[in-house]
């Protein structure tokens, strides 16, 4: 009897050992689709400032050759409470 019942707990660690590592094995790997999706949004945002900046040059650019002059642009406050 006692030998049946170590087979049973020796079958059930083993099978907890087996789900442990395959959860692990899942873990790495969502953790490298993780960093590899950080990665990307990190170069996206770079690539967006880097094209805003790009932006804001030609748009003074174009005011400083247009009129020979620098053109200051209005901005328009966006909140409720900047507009009184």
């Amino acid at each position: 009897m006692s030998d049946k019942l170590d087979e049973k707990k020796s079958k059930e660690i083993e099978n907890l050992v087996r789900a442990t590592t395959e959860l692990k094995q899942v873990i790495e790997v969502q953790r490298i689709k993780v960093r590899a999706s950080k990665e990307t949004i990190r170069r996206l945002l770079v690539e967006q400032s880097r094209m805003e900046r790009k932006q804001v040059f030609f748009y003074f650019l174009r005011g400083f050759l247009g009129r020979q002059g620098f053109l200051v642009p209005t901005f328009k406050p966006t909140c409720a409470t900047c507009e009184k």
